[in-house]
């Protein structure tokens, strides 16, 4: 069976407690979240400097249009 990836992850996983917000994830786990994307994007980064993570806004409501 094959890995699931980030954004695959992203797409499929349950993520009630983030609406809204900005996330960071890395290996199909959040490693930063809030409200504001550069302070995400900054706190992921110094979790992984080589910028391995991915970013995505959690939709506020449950329809996800890409």
């Amino acid at each position: 069976m094959e890995e699931q990836d980030d954004f695959t992850w992203f797409l499929s996983a349950s993520l009630k407690r983030y609406r809204g917000k900005h996330i960071a994830i890395l290996n199909r786990k959040i490693i930063a979240s809030g409200s504001n994307a550069r302070d995400v994007w900054k706190r992921a980064h110094h979790k992984d400097p080589e910028n391995g993570f991915i970013m995505a806004k959690v939709p506020e409501d449950e329809i996800l249009i890409l």
